[in-house]
């Protein structure tokens, strides 16, 4: 592993301004010259100088806070955060930096081996074990290190099978089940792939990134939990800033890096890495430090991660330090109550990257009206050209609860099957939701009809069965 970091020298320019306009000319172009070749170098520059107005803070490597390669953010889906700039991505990668390593661990220790047990190895099997989104688990390391894949294999598949429980058990406490959907074989045994990087491929986070992204470990259905066979952090994640609740949210679009190395190899890290490429813990939350984690312990994801994080508040108790988001309020809950923080904003437990169990919904009921400028709707089935006709809708769940903050496409159609009106709705807390469309004045008339076109709320899946077509007439007069 290269350890060295990267410098550079500051050059000092002098224009004498008495030359002649010929000399001053050709210095002055010199000095633009220069001046803009150490520009460039300063804005591909892996370290902190590339940052000179915002730099990082100073690298703590016993602590496993390296910020080298790490530039400070001013995007706005990074905020308070680092971009991890990759030569093969449009959109640079955002990370809330590294995380310290726990008290007692040693600056260049790694983790001994687990005891083989193929058992405690398994994870929960989902399909073919290779569709859909899901974690994908490696063991990397340097050119310049020692293969120690056969000997950490299985530890590799405990630790991941460890971080699901931890998912699990927090899932329970809101009557729910959440597992990691891992890349598996047909015995529900995670894949680990053996990766092999440059001797600089393990430096830092962008390194690592930039070659398994060149090795094509850059696919929208994957995230990756990264063993490193290193000592350059603890761990380190990536992960945006998009608190909006729907299947679209950035952290639910795969390629996100979750980096643990050997030092700190084991389920809880793995557990609070992977949480962190699944949007854990968002900014808006409301017990968020303002730097991707929380401050109401005990919680996987809680610590003072600055001096300007507010103060700890212990409302769990100690055994809870290996579950997720204490009172279910910031970024983990399987049945958030309507209208809470967790139900309006993104909700890790909702991720596509996790086994949910079946929870259909569908839309149970369209009514077609007219409301007048009091706001008072009445239902009618027959409308005039040149109408405005106001459409309502409710959508339940296979329980026959109200399904809230569901995405519902809706169109109104005429006779020959042609779209008059598209809308896309929100339905409330009472899993209901309305929109208008005017009909036109040279429409044909007969009978039109109100279709469902599309679902979406994360976790749930559209029952086809449920998806109610409302008819209704329009007449010339």
């Amino acid at each position: 592993m290269n350890t060295r970091s990267p410098h550079f020298d500051d050059d000092s320019y002098e224009t004498n301004l008495t030359h002649r306009h010929g000399h001053f000319r050709r210095n002055l172009l010199i000095l633009l010259s220069l001046a803009f070749a150490l520009f460039i170098s300063l804005f591909n520059a892996p370290s902190n100088v590339a940052n000179a107005q915002n730099p990082n803070p100073p690298n703590q490597p016993a602590r496993g806070l390296v910020y080298d390669g790490l530039v400070k953010s001013t995007r706005a889906d990074c905020p308070n955060g680092y971009l991890v700039r990759t030569p093969n991505s449009k959109r640079p990668l955002c990370t809330h930096g590294p995380d310290p390593i726990p008290l007692g661990a040693t600056a260049e220790a790694s983790v001994a081996p687990l005891a083989e047990n193929l058992a405690a190895a398994q994870v929960v099997c989902d399909g073919d074990g290779q569709s859909g989104k899901r974690i994908q688990v490696m063991y990397v390391r340097a050119a310049d290190q020692p293969d120690r894949y056969d000997q950490y294999l299985n530890s590799i598949q405990q630790w991941a099978a460890g971080a699901d429980q931890i998912y699990n058990l927090s899932a329970a406490e809101t009557g729910g089940e959440r597992h990691l959907r891992f890349v598996h074989d047909a015995n529900c045994m995670p894949v680990v792939e053996n990766v092999v990087l440059s001797p600089t491929g393990d430096d830092n986070i962008v390194n690592t990134t930039t070659e398994l992204m060149n090795l094509g470990f850059r696919r929208g259905d994957r995230n990756y939990l990264l063993f490193v066979d290193a000592s350059v952090y603890c761990g380190i994640a990536t992960m945006y800033a998009d608190d909006s609740p729907f299947s679209n949210n950035l952290n639910n679009s795969g390629s996100n890096y979750a980096r643990v190395d050997a030092r700190c190899w084991g389920a809880w890290t793995a557990a609070h890495e992977t949480m962190h490429t699944l949007g854990g813990v968002q900014l808006t939350a409301p017990h968020t430090t303002g730097a991707w984690h929380c401050y109401d312990e005990s919680d996987v994801m809680c610590y003072k991660d600055s001096s300007t994080a507010p103060a700890m508040q212990y409302i769990c108790d100690s055994s809870h330090e290996s579950r997720f988001d204490c009172d279910h309020d910031d970024y983990f809950n399987t049945n958030p109550t309507p209208g809470s923080y967790l139900s309006t904003h993104w909700n890790s437990a909702q991720s596509d990257f996790l086994i949910i169990p079946t929870q259909w919904m569908g839309v149970d009921s369209i009514v077609s009206g007219t409301q007048n400028k009091r706001g008072k709707f009445t239902a009618a089935d027959t409308f005039k050209r040149g109408d405005t006709m106001v459409i309502q809708t409710h959508v339940k769940n296979g329980d026959g609860s109200n399904t809230y903050y569901a995405q519902v496409t809706m169109t109104v159609n005429a006779p020959d099957n042609s779209v008059m009106c598209t809308a896309q709705l929100v339905t409330d807390e009472t899993g209901s939701g309305q929109f208008s469309c005017t009909i036109p004045r040279k429409a044909a008339t007969g009978i039109w009809t109100i279709q469902v076109a599309n679902m979406d709320k994360p976790g749930y899946t559209p029952d086809p069965s449920a998806m109610t077509v409302h008819a209704f007439t329009v007449t010339a007069h």
